[in-house]
C-alpha cells in the first residue's frame, strides 16, 4: 500500500512534536488561550500531481492557531492538529487572507496566477482557478512566530523559551523531507542561507533584481529568494516587478513554461510538450492512460489552454501508452474514444467537473471539441 505524502509528513513531525510538548510543559509556563502554536507545512489537494511541485515560504504566521489546544490535541491523538491544518488549507480559506499584492497571500495569489499565464489574480479571492490554488505547498521559515508579531500574553523572555523549543521545526530540511518540492520560493528578506539550508551543500547561482537563486544539487531543488511583500511596500519595491521577475526566472531555468492558447506539435509548443513529458507522473498500474489524459487536461485548464487530439496521441505514444489493441495511437478514432472514455469514467465516478474539464481540454485540428457532451 502506497503511503500518501500527508501521512509521510505527519510521521516525520510526530516525534518532533512530542519532544516539543515535553520541553514546553517542563517550562511550567501558563499558556493562555490564543497563544500561537507552531506552524507545519501544508499543501493542496492537487500538489502531488502538479507538473511543478512548488512551495511558497514566508517568515512566520501571525497568530497561528492556539498552543493550548494544539498540545491537548496532539497528546490525545498525535497528528490530529496537523490534520486540522490540512483541512483548513485545502478548503482554500487563505484566499480571504490577502487583500492586496503587498500582503503575503495577495502576492502569492498574484504570483501563482502569473506563473500560469493569468493576469486577473483578484478573482482568486472569490474562488476562481481552484486547480491553481490547490497545486502548491505553503511553508514558513520560523515555525513559532516572533514575539513582536502578535499580542502574546506572556513576557518576551518566556515566549523566547517557547520559540527556542520550536526551533527543532525550523530549516528547509523538514520541507524537503516531507513535502519534497522541486522549487521553493522564499519571501523573507532576512533568510540566512547558511542557517535555513543547514545540512545541505548549496550553490548561489545569482543575485539579480532583488531575487536570489540558490540550488541544492543533492535534492535537485531550486530556491528563489525575495523580500516579503509587506517589506516591498515599506521599501518602495513594486510587487508587480518582483512577481514578473520570479516568473521569468523560473521560465529561464526551464522550471516552468508559458503555454500557448492552442497546444499542438509546432514550434510554439515545443517547450510545453517537453515540459509535460518530463513532469508527468510515471506510467504504472497506479497511473494509466485515462489518468494521463485527465492530468494533461488539468495542466491545460490551469493556463486556459487546450490541446489538439492528435498532439495528445503523440504524447501518449512518446510515453509508451498503447491502445487496447497494444498499438500506438494514430490520432484518429482511437484517441477520440480515449478522450470520451476518460470523460465517462470521471462522470460515472461522480466527478462531473473533472469530466467537463477533459471535454473542454481537447480539440480537433479544426478547433471543434474532440468530444462533445451535448
Amino acid at each position: 500500500m502506497n503511503t500518501s505524502l500527508k501521512e509521510c509528513l505527519v510521521t516525520h513531525y510526530e516525534p518532533l512534536i512530542h519532544d516539543f510538548i515535553c520541553e514546553v510543559e517542563a517550562l511550567k509556563i501558563e499558556i493562555e488561550l490564543k497563544t500561537p502554536q507552531p506552524f507545519f507545512p501544508v499543501f493542496g489537494e492537487a500538489y502531488e500531481r502538479s507538473s511543478l511541485r512548488m512551495a511558497i515560504v514566508g517568515q512566520d504566521t501571525r497568530g497561528w492557531g492556539c498552543l493550548k489546544k494544539f498540545i491537548e490535541m496532539e497528546k490525545a491523538a498525535p497528528g490530529s492538529a496537523i490534520e486540522d491544518e490540512f483541512a483548513e488549507f485545502q478548503d482554500q480559506d487563505f484566499t480571504n487572507w490577502g487583500a492586496t499584492r503587498y500582503t503575503f497571500w495577495g502576492f502569492a495569489m498574484m504570483f501563482l496566477a502569473a506563473l500560469h499565464g493569468r493576469s486577473d489574480w483578484g478573482v482568486m479571492k472569490h474562488g476562481c482557478y481552484p486547480e491553481i490554488l490547490s497545486s502548491f505547498a505553503w511553508g514558513n521559515g520560523n515555525a513559532v512566530e516572533y514575539f513582536n508579531r502578535n499580542r502574546i500574553k506572556m513576557s518576551p523572555d518566556k515566549w523566547e523559551m517557547i520559540r527556542k523549543a520550536g526551533e527543532r521545526f525550523n530549516g528547509i530540511r523538514h520541507l524537503l523531507e516531507t513535502v519534497r518540492p522541486r522549487v521553493v520560493v522564499v519571501l523573507w528578506k532576512n533568510m540566512n542561507p547558511a542557517s535555513y539550508f543547514a545540512g545541505y551543500e548549496f550553490t548561489k547561482i545569482e543575485e539579480r533584481d532583488g531575487i536570489g537563486h540558490f540550488r541544492i544539487p543533492a535534492e535537485e531543488v531550486d530556491v528563489f529568494h525575495a523580500t516579503h511583500p509587506v517589506r516591498m511596500r515599506w521599501e518602495g519595491i513594486p510587487a508587480d516587478h518582483v512577481c514578473a521577475q520570479l516568473v521569468a526566472r523560473l521560465q529561464s531555468n526551464n522550471l516552468s513554461v508559458a503555454f500557448p492558447a492552442f497546444v499542438r506539435y509546432s514550434s510554439d509548443s515545443e517547450k510545453v510538450i517537453a515540459h509535460l513529458k518530463s513532469s508527468s507522473p510515471a506510467r504504472s498500474d497506479n497511473f494509466n492512460k485515462f489518468q494521463f489524459v485527465e492530468w494533461v487536461a488539468e495542466e491545460l485548464r490551469k493556463r486556459g489552454s487546450f490541446m489538439s487530439a492528435p498532439t495528445l496521441a503523440l504524447l501518449l505514444n512518446d510515453l509508451g501508452y498503447q491502445t487496447n489493441y497494444s498499438s500506438e495511437y494514430a490520432g484518429a478514432r482511437g484517441i477520440y474514444n480515449l478522450i470520451s472514455g476518460t470523460y465517462h469514467r470521471l462522470d460515472r465516478a461522480g466527478k462531473s467537473d473533472r469530466a467537463q474539464m477533459v471535454a473542454e481540454a481537447y480539440r480537433k485540428p479544426n478547433f471543434e471539441y474532440a468530444y462533445n457532451t451535448e
